[in-house]
């Protein structure tokens, strides 16, 4: 997988880790908006007026490198049609000159790995039917350019969301564009129950803003993440192989991964689909590297790869509970999480 160049360094607002202190400190100075989690891929899309003749549409990872196959999909099926420009140029455009959206691309009916495959594969065209854009953030483009926070309450941009995602569905409607499914909580007992009925809906939970906060750069505190603590982040180190004399001898059945807590886990669970394709890259990697004597050749496959690992339960002293693979995080670089 190539690596590409970091488009706009966009460092977008994002949740931090549930604390139900700081969550019933905010039900008591007000109350919470609830955005439902989607279980998808981040996108924030960058639009600017300054390319000649029409407007220029950026679609990005939250680390600010093009989606290659929604990018690819823009290129070839509408960015000639001046869609973007006359979306700037509407009298109901609150950011005439240029604005960064947030939101989540999902695949109905399919999980996240799923919709991050079809993104990274440049050279297959993206069927722009199969996919919904969830919007749940807006900010001004020179803002973005900044890199400073938004001075805009979250209360506020929900009215700022509505009306772009308005413009959006009208002006660029071979996407199909939709709001974050949100509500209004003012209790902690009612905060459970809409947090309830998301998770049987099958939902990956819920993000809660406090409306008095404003929109803040990374991960601050004044947004939250509601959702079972079954996931975790990480860096691959190494690669974990098969037992001499079992069934998966010579193969690649799982990874030693660096969590972002600091802890040390080997993830496996693979399918054998995956044990195979692993095992073949490394295979492939390795007969090109003593051919050239190891000159020219990329780095080994898979080591420092982000990945997601999936757990039963952590432990008191941090560890887990059968950590598994379950899905790798970069998109339009694997090195990276987006």
């Amino acid at each position: 997988m190539a690596v590409q160049e970091v488009i706009l360094k966009t460092n977008p607002a994002g949740p931090v880790d549930y604390s139900e202190k700081a969550i019933k400190k905010a039900l008591d100075a007000s109350y919470l908006i609830a955005d439902t989690k989607l279980d998808g891929v981040q996108l924030n899309l960058v639009v600017e007026p300054a390319y000649v003749p029409s407007a220029y549409a950026a679609f990005l990872s939250r680390a600010g490198k093009h989606l290659p196959a929604l990018q690819a999909a823009y290129q070839r099926g509408f960015k000639d049609q001046m869609l973007f420009t006359q979306l700037l140029q509407d009298d109901a455009c609150i950011f005439p000159n240029g604005f960064m959206l947030q939101a989540e691309i999902i695949t109905p009916g399919q999980p996240a790995e799923v919709t991050a495959g079809n993104l990274r594969r440049k050279s297959v065209p993206l069927d722009l039917s199969s996919i919904e854009i969830h919007v749940f953030g807006v900010v001004p483009l020179d803002v973005v350019e900044s890199g400073k926070d938004h001075d805009v309450t979250h209360a506020i941009m929900k009215y700022h969301v509505e009306a772009m995602t308005a413009l959006l569905q009208k002006h660029v409607p071979q996407i199909a564009w939709k709001v974050v499914e949100s509500v209004d909580v003012f209790t902690y007992e009612e905060l459970q129950r809409v947090y309830g009925v998301r998770r049987e809906e099958g939902q990956e939970g819920l993000v809660l803003k406090d409306p008095l906060a404003i929109w803040k750069r990374g991960k601050k505190v004044g947004q939250w993440k509601m959702k079972p603590e079954d996931t975790i982040d990480g860096i691959v180190q190494g690669l974990i192989w098969g037992t001499p004399g079992l069934g998966n001898e010579g193969k690649v059945i799982g990874f030693e991964v660096l969590l972002e807590d600091g802890h040390v886990v080997n993830a496996c669970g693979l399918t054998q689909a995956q044990k195979d394709e692993f095992t073949d890259a490394v295979a492939e990697w390795e007969h090109l590297d003593k051919k050239t004597g190891g000159l020219h050749v990329t780095p080994k496959p898979y080591i420092d790869w982000a990945v997601e690992v999936s757990f039963m339960e952590r432990f008191k002293d941090g560890s887990l509970r059968h950590p598994s693979f379950s899905r790798w995080r970069g998109i339009s670089d694997p090195l990276v999480k987006e």
